[in-house]
């Protein structure tokens, strides 16, 4: 089981490092984005399985960094296709994400290192986000 988390891991660092190259240009699609998200987020669950809360955190933090109104803003593919409808593409795409999954890996993850004050924030979160 230890090895097939090892693999995924190593394919999931390929399929981060080539959407990297869009980003580096702000110009992923939606579906990209979304992909990218979830790549993260399967990340989060392998390290919170493997016991290797930071490395949860880090991708964790950096998945939600990503989605922001303002990272998805300054994305050329959304201004560019979308135009002034760029906004509610955006908000579909975050509709579709599941945040509530990667709120609670960062929420329990702070937990078990000590941070509880930033442990409930994320609790927050994720109650925020199933209401």
């Amino acid at each position: 089981n230890e090895k097939d988390y090892e693999n995924a891991l190593e394919l999931f660092d390929e399929i981060i490092e080539r959407l990297e190259t869009k980003s580096a240009i702000d110009f992923k699609d939606p579906l990209e984005i979304e992909y990218e998200f979830k790549v993260y987020n399967q990340q989060c669950y392998i390290y919170y399985q493997q016991r290797e809360y930071t490395k949860v955190i880090k991708l964790g933090e950096k998945a939600l960094e990503m989605i922001q109104d303002d990272s998805i803003d300054k994305n050329r593919y959304f201004k560019i296709l979308y135009g002034d409808v760029a906004s509610d593409y955006r908000k579909i795409l975050k509709k579709r994400l599941n945040l509530s999954t990667l709120h609670r890996l960062l929420e329990e993850s702070f937990r078990r290192i000590g941070l509880v004050e930033k442990a409930n924030e994320y609790l927050k979160r994720m109650k925020e986000n199933e209401s």
